[in-house]
């Protein structure tokens, strides 16, 4: 990923000393792909990117650092969200490309679209929609090394007394301490501003590390579970039921090109999914609810017994001399697809393990592998294929549910994400089952 803007002299008395001195041809790209590249209304010729001042998207891109880097995208966009994440909120009265940003913690996604037609404006956007994912460490990189620039650009004298300056200096002073870090990653994924969270809630959420496992807390953060360690415990006193991990299924290393946070994460769940299929049930049929319970080393009566329903999240948690799990889901389809999620999470985070693993509704890069796992492994898109046998009705699709235990939806997603049906899906979209 590179953002950078080529110097140019900026035509505007209104302009501050910093606008001014930090103005030029603004260029974004990933992966080799141009998100900025357009056509300029002076002389209709194609450029890198509009004339713009770095200077007021430095100042954003370092105020919305933490939700940039952490707050995962919710099942609704709102206003709030995408003004922490979409260009078009950069203000200033220049034309920003329409770019979205969304993290999932491990990776950062560019997504854009063109200029609508008839476009008013100084500069027209080109091309198509563009999507491209960068690793969380690139757009780290490629976010500092501008801010970077702007500020070299304004010289030493009026960047010192610049308000990007002083925000640059907080954001690193946050980056270098771990608990101050942890607490503004925390307060990102509830999707507040810096300094805009509720300090007590947070500090109480952080305090459950120790017991959880600081990943955990943060994985509930993301899904919006300000649930404590007493809370859960209640939970699998009142609806939880003991297991067995040491029962269950293992896995050693399934690819060596897939790897955690590089690789797409539904990628990660589907090629674990079948690998764990090829050895453990090579023949494409249903998954029992005895054998899914037996490989996630969890009584079987977890998954038909659904008058004990824990409250907003499924989980599983080892504490000292036990172990218990606790299932969401009303329905029994739900509590299997949970299930299998937690045996997934397991599973990927063997060389991390941590005391608590929880499924919640957020789309971290966790959470997205875990439902890709889920998918796939519970109906292997082959298997129901051959189920179908080209039959794709939503009575066929009913059908093919009952066959392997899962949700209508959870049929309906594949289909779409494996372009079985009309609409155009995508792979990335597992991770919305």
């Amino acid at each position: 990923m590179k953002l950078s803007f080529d110097p140019q002299t900026l035509d505007d008395a209104q302009a501050s000393p910093e606008e001014a001195r930090t103005a030029g041809i603004l260029s974004i790209s990933a992966n080799g792909t141009s998100f900025t590249e357009g056509v300029s209304f002076d002389d209709e010729m194609l450029r890198a990117g509009p004339l713009v001042s770095a200077y007021p998207l430095a100042e954003w891109l370092v105020w919305n650092w933490w939700r940039l880097r952490w707050e995962p995208t919710p099942s609704q966009v709102n206003r709030h969200w995408a003004f922490a994440h979409r260009l078009s909120s950069v203000g200033g009265g220049y034309r920003w490309p329409s770019i979205e940003l969304a993290s999932d913690g491990e990776r950062v996604r560019l997504t854009s679209a063109p200029s609508a037609e008839p476009c008013s404006g100084t500069f027209r956007y080109v091309g198509a929609p563009r999507s491209e994912a960068v690793t969380a460490g690139t757009f780290e990189s490629a976010v500092d090394a501008f801010v970077q620039a702007a500020l070299d650009r304004l010289g030493k004298r009026l960047a010192s007394a610049s308000n990007l300056q002083t925000l640059a200096d907080g954001l690193s002073g946050d980056r270098i301490d771990a608990h101050r870090a942890s607490f503004r990653r925390v307060e990102a994924m509830l999707g507040c501003d810096p300094g805009e969270g509720d300090e007590d809630a947070i500090r109480s959420l952080l305090e459950d590390a120790p017991s959880l496992g600081e990943q955990a807390v943060f994985e509930l953060a993301a899904g919006a579970m300000s649930v404590r360690a007493p809370e859960l415990q209640s939970t699998l006193d009142r609806a939880g039921f003991d297991f067995r991990p040491e029962d269950a299924v293992t896995v050693d290393e399934i690819d060596p090109a897939v790897t955690w946070g590089t690789t797409e994460a539904w990628r990660v769940g589907v090629v674990l999914a079948r690998h764990l299929r090829e050895r453990e049930l090579p023949n494409g049929k249903p998954v029992t609810n005895e054998r899914l319970a037996e490989m996630a080393g969890a009584p079987e009566r977890a998954l038909w017994d659904t008058g004990s329903t824990s409250d907003g999240l499924s989980f599983e948690w080892e504490t000292t001399g036990r172990a218990r799990i606790a299932l969401r889901s009303k329905w029994e389809t739900g509590r299997r697809f949970d299930l299998a999620r937690l045996l997934a999470e397991r599973l990927l985070s063997r060389h991390r393990a941590e005391p608590l693993r929880a499924v919640t509704k957020s789309y971290t890069y966790r959470q997205k592998a875990q439902r890709a796992f889920a998918a796939e492994f519970l109906a292997p898109i082959d298997a129901v294929d051959a189920f179908l046998a080209g039959d794709c009705t939503e009575e066929r699709q009913t059908e093919a549910a009952q066959h392997f235990e899962v949700s209508p939806y959870a049929i309906q997603s594949l289909l779409l994400n494996n372009h079985r049906l009309g609409r155009q899906g995508s792979l990335e979209a597992l991770d919305r089952l």
